[in-house]
């Protein structure tokens, strides 16, 4: 049971080349939240089959971290930031 309200972090939007339809790209507008729970169930293995907590540091630190994962970290909290190719691909 969440136990302390979710707190807003912001609006992401991530912009990809590719999807699973040929030639065509995928765009998400992510809203993130930050919670505290007790708990956690068994999480979904549709998309992904293995998980992996970090710390702060460490994920900010790994290659194997999505850079937009990594923009939810280090953006102004309530940011909203505009991935465009330029910014994007850099």
């Amino acid at each position: 049971m969440l136990e302390v309200p979710a707190g807003f972090i912001g609006v992401f939007e991530h912009l990809y080349d590719d999807s699973i339809y040929e030639d065509i790209s995928t765009h998400y507008v992510d809203l993130v939240y930050e919670v505290e729970i007790d708990d956690l169930p068994a999480l979904p293995k549709e998309q992904h089959d293995t998980y992996r907590w970090f710390g702060v540091d460490e994920l900010l630190q790994s290659d194997r971290v999505h850079r937009y994962v990594k923009d939810i970290f280090t953006s102004k909290r309530g940011a909203v930031p505009n991935q465009t190719k330029e910014n994007r691909d850099g």
